[in-house]
């Protein structure tokens, strides 16, 4: 070849060089040419994560070969309709619209198995009343006060009918407090007290001298109220009495005032830390620290307490919620800002603080504590409603262990999804159970036809 032609070469290999390299980097950054109306258009792209894993794909009603998890690219900013299936589940569909240089997501989708082995775990069952952890589910038997889960019962047997009528009474209204470990249980109903010890198969009884209080020289036995265990200090418990918060020792006997004015509290522990959280007479909330002995005020209104009224508390501590049930109102407590919810009949923050499960009958919302940042974003402050019905059936709502998923019990149980990119997936899970369920460790405990049954479900 001649030097003449070599050149030429040289030349036209630039010149195609010079052309191609741009349309070679607009396409590595996911730029494309629209032929029919002549522009260049960057693509988009999804990511698709589901529980369980290797679930198949089906974009646009087209089956993709591989499954999730999966990143796909290269798509046009568009709605594009996923539909996911996996044997033995219940599909998952969804319109995810696609953005231009944007990859949206969809990682937190839960298969929903289309069918549920029930087991029966005990007979009968007309109430039952899980522990603090939800480890355990506390029964009224005919004969035995019984606490059970799929691998372990322990059964105590009390020692005539005053006394288990009397233990009854306290469950029933949720006059009992648990120990950290959950084997043991104190039922209190006016001056009788009861220590239900499920290791041992015990129940020993006790009373509490008026003139074992200090500030108290009369004789006599005292109600206490709202016993709990104390959170630092072993064989013993507090309680209120003459809107005095005592701790007292159930060994020597001995008792010591943590405040002279409380109408309610609720003890909280922690690794390097435990609260006490009270409102005094005038309605405040407020903490003690045990550690400390500091004691602040977290409220700046004053609230009314009913019995059976409930102060709800963040994981973090960060949030505060009091729950008034007899006017069904919840009033939100953060950073010294109050939100008022009206017309609720039951509430639940997330295990990671950041929303809140509320609703009646009707309905169910969550409100949104914190900026979301996963797909699909919410802001701070927003409100979604999660399900309505028209029969007025909803019991109850619960979080799922992701926070990002509710079960719904409205005479059938229903697992939703919080995504609310059409359509929000809802399955039926088990049919005509009973409001009586709690969920732990991956198994759901239910009541059916005086019959408590459990059964293992998705984590």
């Amino acid at each position: 070849m001649t030097r003449y032609k070599r050149f030429i070469l040289l030349i036209l290999i630039f010149l195609l060089f010079t052309a191609v390299s741009p349309i070679i980097v607009f396409y590595v950054q996911g730029y494309r040419f629209d032929f029919q109306q002549m522009f260049f258009f960057r693509t988009g792209g999804i990511y698709l994560q589901t529980t369980p894993k290797k679930a198949q794909i089906f974009l646009n009603n087209k089956s993709l070969k591989n499954d999730t998890p999966l990143l796909i690219n290269g798509l046009l900013p568009k709605n594009f309709h996923i539909k996911i299936t996996k044997e033995n589940f219940y599909p998952w569909e969804k319109y995810i619209k696609i953005e231009s240089g944007l990859v949206s997501e969809a990682k937190n989708i839960i298969l929903a198995p289309d069918k549920i082995q029930e087991n029966l775990l005990f007979s009968p069952a007309t109430k039952i009343y899980p522990s603090p952890s939800k480890n355990y589910g506390l029964i009224i038997a005919e004969n035995d006060i019984i606490i059970i889960n799929e691998e372990k019962k322990y059964s105590i047997s009390p020692q005539n009918t005053f006394q288990k009528e009397q233990v009854a009474y306290a469950i029933k209204n949720n006059q009992i407090a648990w120990t950290d470990n959950e084997m043991k249980i104190i039922a209190y109903n006016k001056q009788d007290n009861y220590i239900l010890d499920f290791s041992e198969q015990t129940i020993t009884h006790f009373l509490i001298k008026n003139s074992e209080l200090k500030k108290s020289d009369t004789d006599g036995f005292i109600q206490p109220l709202q016993i709990q265990w104390h959170p630092t200090i072993n064989n013993s418990i507090m309680f209120i009495y003459d809107n005095r918060l005592y701790a007292y020792n159930l060994r020597d006997k001995k008792s010591s005032i943590l405040t002279n004015n409380a109408i309610y509290y609720k003890t909280i522990s922690l690794a390097f830390n435990s609260y006490t959280y009270y409102m005094d007479s005038m309605g405040f909330i407020r903490r003690y620290n045990f550690i400390t002995q500091n004691d602040e005020k977290l409220s700046e209104i004053p609230l009314d307490y009913n019995n059976g009224d409930e102060l709800l508390i963040t994981p973090d501590q960060k949030k505060i919620a009091f729950w008034d049930q007899k006017n069904r109102k919840l009033f939100l407590m953060s950073s010294g800002n109050v939100k008022i919810i009206n017309d609720l009949d039951f509430a639940q923050f997330t295990s990671d603080s950041k929303k809140i499960l509320y609703g009646n009958k009707n309905k169910v919302w969550v409100f949104f504590m914190e900026d979301d940042n996963e797909y699909p974003q919410k802001r701070q402050g927003t409100t979604e409603e999660l399900a309505s019905s028209d029969n007025g059936n909803i019991d109850n709502a619960l979080w799922h262990i992701t926070n990002r998923h509710i079960w719904i019990l409205a005479d059938d149980l229903y697992f939703t999804e919080m995504d609310n990119r059409p359509p929000r997936n809802t399955y039926t899970i088990l049919n005509n159970i009973l409001s009586d369920i709690f969920i732990n460790n991956g198994v759901i405990y239910y009541l059916r036809d005086d019959t408590l049954y459990y059964s293992d479900i998705f984590p």
